[in-house]
């Protein structure tokens, strides 16, 4: 079998698991169709071993295009419950971590008040000014001197 009935048959498979009304090489870039694609890019290259260059040329799209759907499969599986259901037909569940976003520390004194009052449109603003203000600290703080001796050779 060629490359390219390989990948039909696996086409005609993944078609019928598809959801309804989900065109999976259609034109437009709608975050979940785009994640069906990418798992069946995901299929052709972890089942079969098809390169990521053996795909694009198969599908008729630029390698790019399916290294990036490739790698923002995790994505898909973690925002679209259809794309994670049929994913876990083909393959094991993945486990993922969901970050934990950082919190940031309220210390209640009277910088933080004013940072929580700066207007929105204006804080790149005032980061700049006070990174500068902390850069100018470690210029002021540099407390060392230099001597340096000279010696005049034609006195001797």
């Amino acid at each position: 079998m060629t490359h390219q009935q390989i990948a039909n048959k696996y086409l005609e498979d993944y078609l019928q698991q598809l959801p309804k009304g989900i065109i999976l090489f259609a034109k437009k870039r709608l975050p979940e169709v785009v994640g069906f694609r990418a798992l069946f890019y995901k299929i052709l290259l972890e089942k079969e071993n098809f390169s990521i260059p053996l795909i694009a040329e198969v599908i008729k799209k630029d390698r790019i295009t399916v290294r990036h759907a490739l790698k923002q499969m995790e994505v898909y599986y973690n925002d679209f419950d259809e794309v994670k259901k049929l994913h876990d037909v083909y393959f094991e569940p993945l486990i993922t971590e969901k970050p934990q976003l950082i919190q940031r520390t309220k210390y209640n004194d009277n910088l933080d008040k004013v940072i929580d009052s700066i207007p929105f449109d204006k804080r790149d603003e005032i980061y700049e000014l006070v990174n500068l203000r902390i850069k100018s600290w470690s210029w002021k703080n540099r407390d060392y001197c230099e001597i340096i001796e000279g010696y005049n050779s034609l006195l001797n």
